[in-house]
């Protein structure tokens, strides 16, 4: 049975989340320090130690449903608490425990916190004042011999109204970065949908320039071609040579658009403004510097309650000191030097670490000269209020020194007794890591405000770049695609020209070889400019795919470059993004093979293990020596930024025999 149900907690525990473990967490610490505290307290009183072994699990049972039902935490633990004093008082009234526990005021802390966390504000007006209701009766039932006013005030400020207060403060920032998340998810969206329409709007506005540029020419381009077939004798030769003309001057066009679309993109990326992500960069490192460096800049409305704390504890010791028997000084310079105590917390938010410091260096000349501060609200205020303050406004490694200072000062200020008997350390140390932990909030709240807000003003510089680089990516494209047809057409309609009348069926063939590179051209440019100018391999429903090696390959012959195709292994399924890459990359090199080494012939090599896929386009030196190695042209560029883009490498270069080699290696995701 115990096993099973050991089981069944254990795969349970599998899908707690964060929240769920912390809980149990906290609520196994609470039943196994009850339990340890009510058997120590309850030592030779054999009633009082059967009654405690309840202390522990009923309180870890409690805090297990914290989160879910604050008030039904708090209203049990009352219940409970006033029960069993009034039990202990009416049955057996000579059993009495140890007026000093620690862990139900702890549970009261943790259970405030928990109503100002995830309780309503019924739940706060209902729940809050149960503890103190318990506090009174608790004293009068089994009075403690002090102040049960003080003892009053002490759980209203610190263990009840500090704790919710704190609590509230810390869901409200929860909320605030989930409405802040919610606003980054907002403007992505709305960038997101503004850049399409950049880029659609941009593709239209290039579309109808490339069709009043490019398309007319290749159309007029091939209607020439027609015409010349059925031309006589004489005036073919004629219409051939216009045609080569003809084609060289749109390569000159295309290469202008090039040029100028180029242009657009650089001036579209430059500027002074940062991109995104380094503008983030920029703002997360001056983030970091200033936490590291100097106090975190303070909000009004921190300024304010700093101010207001100030004066409530100021006004606290003012109270505190005209009603002591035994001050040393005259009354008017020690109501000075309440005021001189006080007056640092007000000066927090700009200098933590140095306030808290001066405070508890003016307490202690206080205590030793004036009046002890061992008592009451002076030393409820202070071993609370400093701590806090000091973890909220600094840094960590000040605000451990300034819990440090603080717990110096302490045994100096209220005497090592009462420090000890009062647990004055154990506050400083609950206040403390409040603080942080609202810190760690505040500072999240902050982070994501800010970076909404630089996500807002860099929309319109990433919307430029975004533009900027579709120019520059349509550029490449048309480089690469209309400029390797239209180097074909410009040499074969000069083959035809020059054969025609020393070769006439060769000149034909030439001709032809213009007329199918023409249409390939075009469609291929038709099919751009018919899906928003996508000059990245999208084909219309039924068009041949742009990325047909063999036609490539069938055109680089016709244009009188001998290629001879080799694939290595199984030819891999590549997907479309490498297909295209790698499409272009031989594009690019077939065509300075035939613009660079005329008369070359070239070797294609496709090889693939599963892992990544290699290119290697090697020719032979041709007739007159290469000037492709010179470097820095447009069309090896664009070869690099291809296949970088895809975590690939480029190297080309010259081999011994006086060819050029280019070789191109894309890695493949896995399962291609």
């Amino acid at each position: 049975m115990a096993r099973d149900l050991g089981k069944r907690f254990l795969l349970s525990a599998r899908t707690w989340d964060r929240h769920q473990v912390v809980d149990v967490l906290v609520a196994v610490v609470f039943a196994v320090a009850g339990e340890v505290e009510a058997v120590i307290d309850a030592h030779g009183q054999p009633y009082l130690l059967a009654t405690a072994c309840l202390t522990g699990p009923v309180m870890g049972a409690l805090l297990l449903v914290r989160r879910k039902r604050p008030l039904l935490t708090m209203s049990l633990f009352a219940a409970v608490a006033t029960a069993g004093s009034v039990v202990q008082a009416l049955v057996i009234p000579a059993v009495t425990g140890s007026a000093n526990q620690v862990v139900p005021p702890f549970f009261i802390l943790v259970a405030s916190y928990s109503l100002g966390a995830f309780g309503s504000r019924r739940d706060l007006l209902l729940g809050l004042p149960q503890p103190l209701v318990v506090v009174v009766i608790l004293n009068r039932l089994q009075p403690s011999g002090q102040s049960v006013a003080g003892t009053v005030a002490f759980f209203a400020v610190f263990l009840v109204g500090a704790a919710a207060l704190g609590g509230r403060l810390i869901y409200g920032r929860q909320e605030l970065l989930g409405s802040l998340a919610e606003q980054r998810r907002q403007l992505d969206t709305q960038h997101a949908m503004r850049t399409r329409t950049a880029l659609a709007t941009e593709r239209l506005q290039l579309a109808g320039r490339l069709d009043e540029e490019l398309m007319t020419g290749l159309d007029s381009l091939m209607s020439e071609v027609g015409a010349a077939e059925h031309e006589g004798a004489g005036g073919r030769a004629a219409a051939v040579t216009a045609i080569e003309i003809r084609a060289r001057a749109l390569l000159a066009e295309t290469r202008q658009v090039v040029v100028s679309l180029a242009a657009d993109s650089a001036r579209g990326a430059a500027g002074p403004a940062t991109t995104p992500d380094a503008g983030a960069e920029a703002h997360r490192a001056d983030a970091g510097q200033r936490t590291t460096t100097a106090p975190r800049a303070a909000s009004s409305a921190a300024i304010t309650w700093t101010a207001i704390a100030a004066a409530v504890v100021g006004t606290g010791l003012l109270l505190q000191v005209r009603a002591a028997p035994d001050v040393r000084i005259p009354m008017p310079v020690a109501l000075l030097g309440c005021l001189v105590i006080a007056a640092p917390l007000a000066m927090t938010w700009r200098w933590p670490l140095a306030m808290t410091t001066a405070l508890w260096s003016a307490a202690a000349l206080f205590s030793a000269f004036v009046t002890p501060l061992g008592n009451e609200f002076a030393a409820i205020s202070l071993a609370f209020v400093p701590p806090f303050m000091v973890a909220y406004f600094a840094d960590r490694r000040r605000a451990a020194a300034g819990l440090g200072i603080c717990i110096l000062g302490g045994p100096v200020c209220f005497g090592w007794a009462d420090f000890a008997k009062n647990y004055v350390f154990v506050i400083m140390l609950a206040a403390w890591l409040a603080g942080r932990v609202l810190y760690a909030r505040s500072r999240m709240v902050e982070e994501q405000r800010s970076n909404n807000q630089l996500l807002a003003r860099d929309s319109e510089v990433r919307l430029g770049h975004a533009v900027a680089e579709e120019r520059a990516r349509i550029a490449r494209d048309l480089h690469d695609s209309i400029g390797h047809h239209l180097t074909i057409i410009a040499l074969q309609a000069g083959a035809a020209r020059r054969l025609w009348t020393s070769d006439p069926p060769k000149a034909k063939a030439a001709l032809a070889t213009v007329a199918r590179v023409a249409a390939h051209g075009s469609a291929e440019l038709k099919m751009g400019l018919g899906s928003g100018l996508a000059l990245a391999g999208e084909a219309s429903p039924g068009a041949a795919p742009v990325t047909d090696i063999t036609v490539l390959l069938d055109n680089a012959r016709a244009a009188g470059l001998p290629v001879r195709m080799d694939v290595e292994g199984n030819e891999p399924d590549l997907p479309s993004e490498v297909s295209l890459a790698l499409f272009r990359v031989l594009q690019e090199a077939l065509t300075n093979v035939l613009r660079h080494a005329p008369g070359a012939a070239a070797d294609v090599t496709l090889r693939g293990d599963g892992s990544h896929v290699e290119l290697v386009v090697a020719n032979s030196p041709g007739d007159q020596s290469s000037t492709w190695a010179a470097g820095g042209s447009r069309g090896q560029r664009g070869m690099r930024e291809r296949v970088e883009e895809l975590g690939g490498k480029l190297d080309y270069g010259r081999r011994p025999d006086g060819g050029f080699e280019v070789r191109a290696w894309f890695p493949l995701p896995e399962g291609t």
